[in-house]
């Protein structure tokens, strides 16, 4: 049978109510002007207000006649484009951001190599937990070697732990060093060892859980937005120290205010152990050669990195992983003198 053609579509006429005029009139001060007054692009306040604002703006189609908010007809098209842009640049990287972020950081740190420098003495059965902890920590690193340095300062089982425990670990590399005569001498050959692999970036990190393994990311984080160095800091925001005695909380907090002071640093923190260097920085440092016998080689590395890019990072110290007596300082008022005559001569 024959078919009839369709016919051509046409819109049916929309006549506005009195009561329809009146609630447009009322909405003409939108968030979007309309095109005739060729106002600026705005975008919607976030979260909660632009969720009520979008709710409380009316968008709605009849019969192919868009009618928004201030009741001009077809030209609303251009309000409910705005709507649609302010909602996608509103809130879309707001929800994806965290998301975005894991998985850029972790394709990065998928390409680069870790070293991680770990003095160790009489930490026993710890040891192997804390090397399991900061490797758990790690694992998205293309690849990774965790350092352990012992010397004769040890005199329990940890040596044998920690050589039992590489057959586990291969990501594990245990140093005797018996020459050491001080902890100093145990960083600075950590550090030769962990220059010696050629990574891309260096962590130094005390054990015991002094340094908490699950506040290494933050450096992680950091250190991905384009520093050399990334100092964990106990008094910037965010960080905080627990179970330390008065006596060690006023020497590093006071320390670092002298240092600052002197030395023209602008750290948070200049004595914290817990850190993170790109290769080259952390060679720099290395060769510019550290005289500190005591904890202040700490602050010294710091120093020599003050032209560098750095940045500070929070972490959470418990306790004090060694005691520092009278012998400790004076090694530290004597090396911030000559420091500070570096500075003076423009060396540092």
């Amino acid at each position: 049978m024959p078919v009839e053609p369709a016919t051509k579509f046409q819109p049916r006429e929309v006549h506005e109510t009195e009561d329809d005029q009146a609630r447009n009139d009322e909405r003409n001060d939108h968030p979007f002007p309309s095109a005739e007054e060729g106002g600026p692009r705005k975008r919607l306040p976030r979260g909660s207000d632009f969720v009520k604002d979008f709710q409380t703006t009316s968008v709605r189609f009849e019969d192919g006649l868009c009618r928004g908010a201030t009741g001009d007809r077809c030209s609303r098209k251009l309000h409910a484009l705005e709507l649609a842009d302010a909602l996608w640049v509103e809130l879309v990287p707001s929800f994806f951001g965290d998301l975005s972020l894991l998985y850029m950081n972790s394709a990065n740190r998928a390409n680069l190599s870790l070293a991680i420098v770990c003095p160790m003495a009489n930490e026993g059965q710890k040891a192997v937990d804390f090397v399991d902890a900061v490797l758990a920590q790690c694992r998205e690193f293309r690849e990774k070697t965790f350092l352990v340095v012992l010397d004769r300062a040890n005199k329990d089982n940890t040596l044998d732990l920690m050589n039992e425990h590489t057959k586990s670990t291969p990501d594990l590399k245990v140093i005797w060093a018996p020459e050491n005569r001080g902890p100093v001498d145990a960083y600075v050959r950590g550090y030769r060892e962990a220059l010696a692999l050629n990574p891309d970036w260096i962590l130094e990190i005390d054990a015991g859980f002094s340094h908490q393994p699950k506040d290494i990311p933050v450096l992680f984080n950091k250190m991905e937005q384009g520093y050399d160095c990334v100092f964990g800091s106990r008094f910037c925001p965010g960080g905080s120290i627990s179970d330390s005695s008065r006596k060690r909380y006023w020497i590093s907090w006071g320390g670092t205010f002298l240092t600052n002071l002197l030395l023209g640093t602008k750290l948070h923190d200049m004595t914290s152990g817990f850190q993170l260097f790109t290769r080259d920085a952390l060679q720099k440092i290395v060769d510019r050669g550290i005289e500190s016998r005591g904890p202040f080689f700490q602050t010294e590395m710091k120093t020599y990195a003050r032209r560098m890019k750095i940045a500070e990072a929070p972490i959470r110290y418990r306790a004090a992983s060694h005691n520092v007596g009278n012998k400790q300082i004076k090694d530290a008022f004597k090396n911030l003198w000559r420091l500070f005559g570096m500075r003076l001569a423009g060396r540092v």
